[in-house]
C-alpha cells in the first residue's frame, strides 16, 4: 500500500523537527506502507510496556510519545517530509530489522528517498543501501546512522525523540528516536523498482517517502 502526499502548509518556520499529524496531500510524495516487510516490534504503549524489543535487550520506543497518523518532519526550514503513519497498536510489527532483504517498493521515477530509522548498540556507518531500478542497474549508497540514544555521526537529525523508552516493566530512560537520514538521491530517469537493505539488524527502517521526479 502506498500514499501520494505534497508538501502541506506546514509551519516550518516554528523550527520543530515534528510538524503535524494527519498531514495534508497532493503528488510530489509517495509515501510507502512498509507493513507487508515488518520484522520487529520496537513500540508499545504504557499499558503494555512489554509488546516491544527493539534492540534485543527489551527496550523499544512509547507510542504515546509518536505521532498519530501520517505526520510531517522538518529536515531544514525549506524541507518537510511526510511519512506514512506508524503502526502503534500492540501486537503488530512496526519498523523493518535490516537482514540484506530486498523491498518492493511502488515502481515510478523518483529523484530521492527519504528514510526514518533507529540504530542501536552504537552507530551505523558506511553500511550500503542500493535502490534498484527496472533495467538491472542501482544506485548504492551509504547509511550513517547514530545509536539512538546517541549523537549522530554524520548529518542525520533526530526528529522524533520521546522524553523516555520502554522496557518490560514500564518507562525508563534515556531519552532515545528516531533518524531522519539525508535524502538519498536518485536517477529520476530510470524506474525505480525496490531498495535492499544492508545485512546489519543493528538498523531499523520505520518509514521510506519517495521524491517524485515530477508532479503529474
Amino acid at each position: 500500500m502506498i500514499r501520494k502526499l505534497s508538501l502541506g502548509l506546514a509551519a516550518a518556520a516554528l523550527g520543530l523537527a515534528l510538524i503535524a499529524s494527519g498531514a495534508l496531500a497532493g503528488d510530489n510524495f509517495v509515501l510507502v506502507d512498509l507493513i507487508d516487510w515488518f520484522n520487529n516490534d520496537g513500540i508499545s504503549w504504557n499499558e503494555w510496556p512489554g509488546d516491544q524489543n527493539l534492540d534485543g535487550g527489551g527496550w523499544g520506543l512509547p507510542a504515546e510519545e509518536l505521532p498519530d497518523g501520517d505526520f510531517e518532519v522538518l529536515w531544514d526550514q525549506e524541507t518537510v517530509v511526510p511519512f506514512f503513519a506508524l503502526y502503534k497498536e500492540d501486537g503488530w510489527g512496526n519498523n523493518v530489522e535490516a537482514e540484506g532483504q530486498t523491498i518492493d517498493l511502488p515502481e515510478g521515477n523518483y529523484k530521492g528517498a527519504w528514510i526514518l530509522a533507529a540504530n542501536h548498540h552504537g552507530a551505523t556507518e558506511g553500511a550500503p543501501i542500493a535502490f534498484n531500478y527496472s533495467d538491472g542497474t542501482a544506485t548504492v549508497s551509504e547509511i550513517n546512522a547514530g545509536d539512538w540514544c546517541g549523537d549522530p555521526v554524520a548529518s542525520e537529525k533526530m526528529v522524533l525523540r520521546p522524553s523516555h523508552r520502554h522496557d518490560p516493566s514500564g518507562d525508563t530512560g534515556p531519552s532515545c528516536g528516531i533518524w531522519l537520514l539525508p535524502m538519498f538521491e536518485l536517477d529520476a530517469a530510470k524506474t525505480l523498482v525496490s531498495v535492499t537493505l544492508p545485512d546489519e539488524p543493528r538498523f531499523h527502517v520505520f518509514g521510506i517517502t519517495l521524491v517524485k521526479a515530477q508532479e503529474e
